[in-house]
């Protein structure tokens, strides 16, 4: 039962040992031909995805989005806002103090 399928898988990869030992050594008519067959293979799977998608795309049924209730507006706390402001003022004024003011740093090699 085993041997009939193995025997019938081997022959169906018959294709791929076009060397004379029988073997899967290195051979570059055969590594080309994979490669072009399965290169083909997913091309021809791209452009199947990329029509399909076009055809959806097409006949309006990729748009059917409902809109539920009212649009969202989004609410600004002026609170938290004006608390980062804030920050982003300290940080600043902290910059331009280090720009006038040079650090001392003790040169650890000394």
């Amino acid at each position: 039962m085993f041997q009939n399928i193995i025997s019938t898988i081997k022959k169906g990869f018959s294709f791929l040992k076009l060397s004379h030992k029988g073997s899967f050594d290195i051979n570059p008519y055969r590594d080309w031909l994979i490669l072009i067959i399965l290169m083909l293979v997913v091309g021809v799977l791209l452009v199947t995805i990329a029509v399909y998608l076009f055809v959806i795309i097409n006949t309006d049924e990729g748009a059917n989005i409902e809109t539920v209730g009212a649009l969202r507006s989004e609410v600004v706390h002026v609170d938290a806002l004006k608390e980062v402001l804030k920050l982003f003022k300290e940080k600043e004024i902290l910059f331009q103090e280090l720009f006038s003011n040079r650090p001392e740093i003790i040169d650890p090699s000394l």
